[in-house]
């Protein structure tokens, strides 16, 4: 049905999102209450693509604090400097 395709969309977004920009975990977060606001019956659909949202954010935080020594890191420069 277009209802479940839909879904699983937004739940692809809202994986993907903190793994492309470090602020995609807030535009994640803010659309999904977004469409709560907007549509309350679907509250039960969005709060698993939330959990994932904030899964996906707290994996690549763990491994850029584990390859990079930073959360937020200019990769160029963490990748080619010798002063760690």
């Amino acid at each position: 049905t277009p209802k479940r395709g839909a879904g699983l969309i937004v739940f692809v977004a809202a994986l993907a999102l903190p793994l492309v920009r470090p602020e995609g975990i807030a535009v994640t977060l803010g659309l999904l209450a977004l469409a709560v606001l907007l549509a309350p019956p679907i509250w039960k659909s969005v709060v698993p693509a939330m959990v994932g949202a904030v899964a996906s954010f707290v994996a690549v935080t763990a491994f850029r604090l584990w390859y990079f020594g930073q959360p937020f890191p200019n990769t160029f420069y963490a990748k080619v400097s010798s002063d760690r």
